[in-house]
């Protein structure tokens, strides 16, 4: 069975699989055999600072699961959770943070299981209340730097439910300084500003609705 985990770097991403690519692989893509059961984070290097790379396979035959237990080890964890709000008629909810148009969503209080972070995280970015919380949509991984230390967000999506387009309150002090509801025909356009990972999660939700 092919097992593939997927880490966004800003708009470059990497692939930890037990299936490496069959097909020749494109001038911007590199493949890394892992197979020797070890990861060293140094194969990271040359990919981020190539502008002409955009996809890093890394890949163990026997086993994915260990191969991105391995990768994970090399960064500090951190969860978040967050939503993926329509109406009725398949608007979206979508906030505009760091010059790009993201999803609500946010870190965990201690205790904190994911559907309910994620529910509070909407409500307290973009002042939507009234949420009906649905299925995991999927999670997301990626890599970020903060103050010299290297972290490995997981993300929880979850599917919610607003019965009306209410009127939306920004939390600015998250750095939010815009926030709609994107009717399906304005999609594209506002995807085209979006991060990788939003683009593949929106494309995810809709083909499991």
């Amino acid at each position: 069975m092919q097992q593939m985990y997927k880490v966004f770097i800003d708009d470059k991403v990497v692939l930890l699989t037990n299936h490496p690519p069959q097909d020749e692989v494109s001038f911007g893509e590199t493949i890394v055999d892992c197979n020797s059961g070890f990861f060293a984070k140094a194969h990271l290097h040359p990919f981020l600072n190539d502008p002409q790379k955009h996809t890093l396979w890394l890949y163990n035959t026997d086993n994915a699961d260990l191969l991105f237990d391995q990768f994970s080890s090399n960064f500090k964890p951190v969860m978040a959770a967050g939503g993926l709000v329509t109406t009725e008629d398949g608007t979206i909810l979508f906030i505009f943070r760091h010059g790009k148009w993201d999803l609500p969503k946010g870190k965990p209080i201690a205790g904190e299981a994911p559907p309910i972070t994620a529910l509070r995280e909407v409500e307290e970015e973009t002042g939507v209340t009234s949420l009906q919380v649905g299925k995991l949509i999927s999670k997301t991984y990626h890599i970020y730097t903060e103050d010299e230390q290297h972290f490995l967000k997981t993300s929880y999506w979850f599917a919610m439910q607003s019965q009306s387009k209410q009127p939306l309150r920004l939390q600015t002090c998250e750095g939010i300084t815009d926030a709609r509801w994107v009717h399906p025909d304005e999609l594209e356009s506002i995807l085209e500003g979006a991060y990788s990972s939003i683009r593949e999660l929106v494309a995810d939700f809709h083909r499991k609705n």
